[in-house]
């Protein structure tokens, strides 16, 4: 249980200290910082368990919460004829509160960021994953593009093939025409030959 002394202050000023949350650590509460050597003195309290802070919390929030809390107890004494509260614990619960709304906005603020960084993340996820659909798309048509490019390689390699025969062939014929043309033209000598013949053979049966 944690214990408090209550003085007059006059002057205060409220100081802050960054909480580890770490097994077996201890917790260092906000404290009040007194000046002219009056204030309030709250002992340190040590917690064994390991507290755990789910996303988007903020842990200030929690921290100012238990200082409301701690003034709402001098609220309870002073209900139950306890004295009245200084006015300095007063102005001091007040600035709590500020700070209490002001760091409630701010966790609010940081929900909203959280939620809109959650949605830009399935966004991308869902654009990675159209983008990853098409590039197996782009690569299936790759690959039947390749094995069409390697058919049309074949064909192209088969026709070359063919030309070449039919080059060949042609210098074949080419060769026979020639040789069927010096044919001709010694056929053509030896009938001019033998009509020659045939016109003194009809001489001499003339005569």
């Amino acid at each position: 249980m944690e214990k408090k002394t209550i003085s007059k202050n006059t002057n205060i000023s409220v100081e802050e200290e960054i909480i580890d949350v770490v097994p077996s650590a201890k917790i260092i509460e906000p404290k009040i910082v007194e000046e002219d050597s009056i204030g309030i003195n709250i002992i340190e309290a040590e917690e064994n368990a390991f507290t755990s802070i789910p996303i988007c919390t903020n842990t200030k929030i929690d921290e100012e919460n238990e200082r409301i809390k701690d003034s709402k107890l001098f609220q309870d004494d002073k209900e139950e004829g306890g004295g009245n509260i200084p006015s300095n614990i007063i102005d001091e619960i007040n600035l709590i509160k500020i700070n209490n709304d002001q760091l409630t906005k701010e966790n609010d603020s940081l929900k909203t960021n959280y939620y809109n960084l959650t949605n830009l993340i399935d966004a991308i996820k869902k654009e990675k994953s159209k983008c990853e659909f098409e590039n197996d798309s782009l690569k299936e048509q790759n690959t039947e593009l390749r094995s069409d490019n390697d058919s049309l390689r074949s064909d192209n390699e088969t026709l070359r093939s063919g030309n070449d025969s039919l080059r060949s062939d042609n210098e074949m014929l080419k060769s026979d025409n020639d040789s069927l043309r010096n044919d001709n033209e010694t056929l053509r000598s030896d009938n001019d030959s033998l009509r020659s013949d045939n016109d003194s053979l009809r001489n001499d049966n003339d005569s």
